[in-house]
């Protein structure tokens, strides 16, 4: 099926916007990403809607200014490091409210746009809840095991000088159930107060 004229003309009115902001987001990763568009897909939704590259440039910007920056880079990057983004429609008729949906699967970053306002917005994007964490564990999990490591050090330290065996945070499981004892303490905290 060919791509309709007004579907055409939309993208081609949208190029120079389309560059700048590929140009935007490639200073803030510090790599050139090639974006690919699912043509088939946007023919039948592109007409009155409008697909801007300025929410994710927005989003990255806000991901990447957060706690441990440098961390979280290096997570997005490894993430897509064929630098290849694929932005298609959405068609999950289950999904009613996410306005884009991001999926980090075989090193390639998919944007799923299902957008039925005009004025996207970089809340849209959920990238610490899609972006694969370091070692396996999901991201917030990965960054907050970052955040808590020096005491997590001390403790294992203590622990292992205790039971005389060997504990360490790389050991998947015993990684997760000491974030787990941690989460469910600073809930049980926060409820205490």
């Amino acid at each position: 099926m060919p791509f309709p004229l007004v579907a055409r003309k939309n993208l081609k009115e949208k190029e120079p916007a389309l560059v700048k902001y590929s140009k935007e987001i490639a200073e803030l990763v510090g790599q050139e990403w090639e974006y690919q568009f699912d043509l088939d897909g946007f023919s039948n939704y592109l007409e009155g809607k409008t697909f801007s590259l300025e929410a994710l440039r927005d989003a990255l910007k806000q991901f990447l200014t957060g706690e441990n920056p440098t961390f979280r880079k290096e997570a997005l990057l490894d993430a897509v490091s064929t630098k290849k983004v694929i932005v298609t429609v959405a068609t999950d008729e289950a999904n009613k409210y996410e306005y884009y949906l991001l999926r980090f699967d075989a090193v390639v970053m998919t944007i799923l746009f299902k957008c039925p306002v005009n004025s996207p917005n970089s809340s849209h994007f959920k990238i610490n809840e899609s972006l694969p964490g370091a070692g396996g564990y999901p991201f917030s999990i990965a960054l907050e095991m970052t955040r808590l490591q020096p005491r997590f050090d001390t403790y294992l330290a203590n622990l292992s000088k205790a039971t005389r065996q060997s504990w360490s945070l790389m050991e998947p499981a015993v990684a997760l159930q000491l974030f787990q004892i941690y989460a469910d303490h600073q809930k049980s905290f926060q409820e205490c107060i």
